[in-house]
């Protein structure tokens, strides 16, 4: 079995025996941990159960739900309010209200069952606040969380490049992790990008007709149906006829997140292909000795670093604020297909299994035909770039500033 889809069903699995079986109650450590330990980011769960109810803590830490919390500081700019409060013991608490506690709580537990450390976190259903104007609050549902007396911020910034974690498994599965649970954030001006002045029944005017299916499924890509719907001059988002280009600003950058994407299961499809060609024997010797076979692994290993390379590239221009639209155009189209030739070859290297539902390769497959028209056809970046290149040289007499303006 291919090692990611392995990685897949194992992760599941750890999720499946931290839920079930006996309860075990995980204390905190009495002693603190070392520099080395704390640095590290996941360590195996090990085949033990885990309680998911208390946490890691265990509930001899837990805050106590009868207790009266004693205000410190409050603060209201998230979607949640969160105060700084300290219980009877003298133990100082982040507790942060509303929808969001619950959420927050089942996600560290669920990370925490997967091996990722996660702080001693809890959650009240109700308790009770002091204010210090005489007066004592009920308060609502709350995320309970211990703050460390001994923890200190040494920059006010962060950056990506400074992250120790960048490149190794265990980040790379976190973000999986996150991307399935997605956001606990409901802050909404995180997710909107306009808000309508009054309500408006869009019930009453728009309608779905059909979900689409396409030749992989469906994908909740929809037909709908609207009805008198007006528009406002004050509403229009850019100017009147800009809506496509509004679009392609967002666009523009966003195709390398397509491209990306595709760079991983070119990269899937490209290990599956190796596998295959080093443990299937046929006509005398293993495919991977037959100079045929080793052609079709050295065009997609080219391929792959190309399209890794042009992806690079064009993000580094993007963050430099430079002009990437040929760079996007071209990384775009070229990663696209190598995406479907780098596929195709697995499949003919895997034979009549790489055809079945028997590998991820058909599905593969049939998902990688669309990247050739998604977020602009072929044709379309390729009349662009030919657009750009010919301009660039009636310009300039060279083609260089369209071809990545790189000094080579």
């Amino acid at each position: 079995m291919n090692k990611r889809i392995t990685s897949t069903v194992v992760a599941i699995a750890i999720v499946t025996t931290a839920c079930g079986g006996r309860t075990v109650v995980v204390d905190a450590p009495a002693t603190p941990l070392s520099a080395a330990k704390m640095a590290e980011l996941w360590s195996d769960p090990g085949p033990e159960s885990r309680d998911l109810y208390w946490g890691i803590g265990g509930k001899r830490y837990a805050p106590p739900p009868d207790a009266v919390y004693k205000l410190k500081a409050k603060d209201e700019t998230g979607f949640s309010v969160s105060y700084d409060v300290i219980s009877p013991d003298g133990m100082e608490w982040s507790a942060k209200i509303g929808p969001e506690a619950q959420t927050e709580v089942v996600m560290s537990r669920l990370l925490w069952a997967l091996g990722y450390h996660q702080p001693p976190i809890y959650y009240l259903p109700s308790w009770k606040l002091d204010t210090g104007d005489k007066e004592l609050r009920i308060e609502s549902e709350a995320r309970f969380r211990p703050k460390l007396k001994n923890l200190v911020r040494l920059e006010e910034y962060w950056s990506w490049e400074d992250n120790p974690f960048s490149g190794t498994r265990p980040l790379k599965g976190l973000l999986v992790a996150l991307l399935m649970l997605n956001s606990s954030d409901l802050k909404d001006d995180n997710n909107s990008s306009y808000e309508l002045k009054e309500p408006w029944d869009g019930a009453a005017r728009w309608e779905v007709v059909r979900d689409v299916e396409t030749m992989s499924g469906g994908h909740n890509h929809c037909e709908i149906r609207i009805r008198g719907l007006r528009v406002p001059k004050e509403n229009i988002l850019g100017g009147r006829g800009q809506g496509h280009l509004l679009g392609q600003y967002r666009l523009g950058p966003a195709r390398l997140a397509h491209c990306m994407r595709w760079i991983g299961q070119a990269e899937t499809a490209l290990d599956m292909t190796i596998e295959r060609a080093l443990n299937r024997f046929a006509h005398g010797s293993l495919l991977a000795e037959k100079q045929g076979i080793q052609w079709m692994i050295a065009d997609s290993t080219m391929e792959l670093y190309q399209s890794k390379l042009m992806v690079l590239h064009a993000a580094y221009r993007i963050d430099r604020g430079l002009d990437f639209k040929s760079e996007v155009s071209m990384a775009k189209h070229f990663v696209a297909n190598a995406l479907n030739r780098i596929i195709d070859r697995a499949i003919q290297v895997h034979g009549a299994l790489g055809y079945s539902q028997d590998t991820p390769l058909a599905k593969m497959a049939t998902q990688a035909r669309w990247a050739r028209f998604a977020d602009g056809a072929d044709e379309v970046h390729q009349w662009r770039i030919a657009q750009r290149a010919i301009e660039a040289w009636s310009r300039t007499g060279s083609v260089r500033a369209a071809a990545g303006d790189l000094p080579l």
